[in-house]
């Protein structure tokens, strides 16, 4: 609370609003389990944190205090008014689970919940991936888009929906520095597409999962690719707007499917290659290990996501 006199003035101290003495992002106080759980897990990514603090508040708004201080039936009670699907409720359950677990607090209930949301969650995927398959388009119309990017001398688009559709990647992916330059490739925190003269080298240091599955170099040989990207503007980002400037993250996704058949989504592009693996029945396993190494997704989450018997 401001103090509204702080020492006799000869003009009345008039107290500014609190968002004009500090910053917004600033205003919320981070409470001491909310910080206990990012202590606990130190290599939540940037998004998971920004994606549980947001849960956080939502729960905490419903129960009218600490999930510490409440009981497991009041949470789930509170997960029932606030979350309409299975898979938002998904995405926030690990928020009171770990709170409980670093308060030594029981959790029986709770994971009994956390298990029935999953297999609602499982349950909707598999109907909505039935209906998308239905509805996407098949592998050999991605193949002829593709073709008639490269004749248009579209490359910039080509470029992105080939590493869509060649290795079945996710969006940040394809957020590529490009350059000839190896000195170039000294950043981190940066995605490299490095033109050399038999071929492409496709340096992700940047991806969802980088951290369980580190750098990836892919040298992609392929002729169309090579031209497309060599007729690429240098020392220039792949994702940039018609102003030339680089596209934000929190904008690539929109960008991307601007670029895509028909709209579709990185996702939609990798269900695409998933079911015409499956479809044709040939080498099922093993070409789903190749994906699963270029993605960065372990076998078993792709079977699941998917609704695949790889037995």
């Amino acid at each position: 609370m401001l103090v509204h006199s702080i020492y006799k003035s000869k003009k009345q101290y008039k107290p500014k609003s609190l968002a004009k003495i500090i910053k917004p992002k600033y205003i919320y106080t981070m409470s001491v389990e909310l910080a206990e759980l990012f202590l606990s897990k130190p290599d939540l990514a940037a998004s998971t944190r920004a994606q549980y603090t947001s849960h956080y508040k939502k729960i905490v708004d419903a129960l009218d205090t600490q999930i510490r201080l409440s009981s497991p039936s009041a949470i789930i009670k509170a997960f029932e008014e606030i979350y309409l699907t299975a898979s938002s409720k998904w995405s926030a359950i690990s928020v009171p689970v770990i709170i409980y677990q670093n308060n030594n607090l029981p959790l029986d209930k709770l994971n009994t919940y956390r298990d029935l949301i999953f297999q609602q969650k499982a349950e909707h995927l598999k109907d909505r991936n039935k209906s998308k398959n239905e509805t996407l388009p098949q592998l050999n119309q991605l193949t002829a888009y593709l073709k008639k990017l490269i004749d248009e001398d579209n490359y910039r688009s080509y470029a992105i929906n080939y590493l869509l559709t060649t290795y079945g990647v996710r969006n940040e992916d394809v957020d590529c520095f490009i350059t000839s330059d190896k000195n170039q490739l000294t950043d981190i925190t940066k995605n490299y597409l490095l033109v050399q003269a038999s071929q492409i080298q496709w340096i992700r240091n940047v991806y969802k999962t980088a951290k369980t599955y580190g750098k990836k170099k892919i040298a992609i040989k392929n002729t169309a690719f090579r031209i497309a990207v060599s007729q690429l503007p240098q020392e220039e980002w792949l994702l940039v707007d018609p102003k030339g400037e680089h596209v934000q993250p929190s904008s690539i996704g929109r960008f991307i499917q601007d670029r895509t058949l028909n709209g579709l989504s990185e996702g939609d592009i990798f269900k695409i290659l998933v079911r015409d693996i499956t479809q044709k029945g040939k080498n099922v396993l093993s070409k789903l290990k190749q994906f699963s190494e270029w993605r960065g997704t372990d076998i078993k989450t792709i079977a699941e996501s998917y609704d695949l018997d790889l037995e």
